[in-house]
């Protein structure tokens, strides 16, 4: 779950924990601090949501990730207008040391980490872009 202060699209990349951070541009692009595509990696994640307005709550789910592992979140949002958050904004959190269901839902215990980590994203997002 994200949520941003306008209509836009917030970009991340979740890696496994020590690394260092992604520019803006990386983030945006799925791309690591080396410029290597995540979805290339094991055990990381990237992707968007699209957020359709102020306080709008929308969730996506993310695949991919280790038992028991520190991971951060890098995002970045753009505004409809195409501005473009300026900084990185970055949380952490550990996943479940139990396995999700066999089919993946909102109850699985790494989306609802990784949905803690993108809301608390949520606030600070594009408030350093303007």
């Amino acid at each position: 779950t994200a949520s941003i202060s306008e209509e836009g699209e917030i970009f991340y990349v979740i890696l496994q924990l020590p690394t260092n951070a992604p520019t803006p541009d990386q983030v945006h692009r799925g791309v690591d601090d080396k410029n290597v595509t995540v979805s290339k990696l094991a055990h990381a994640a990237s992707g968007s949501i699209k957020v359709g307005g102020a306080n709008t709550l929308v969730a996506g789910y993310v695949f991919n990730l280790q038992l028991s592992v520190l991971y951060g979140v890098f995002a970045v949002a753009i505004d409809k207008s195409g501005n473009r958050q300026l900084e990185v904004s970055f949380t952490n959190f550990t996943t479940s040391s139990e396995a999700p269901p066999s089919a993946a839902t909102d109850a699985s215990p790494q989306w609802l980490l990784v949905t803690a980590a993108l809301l608390a994203l949520g606030a600070a997002l594009l408030s350093h872009s303007q």
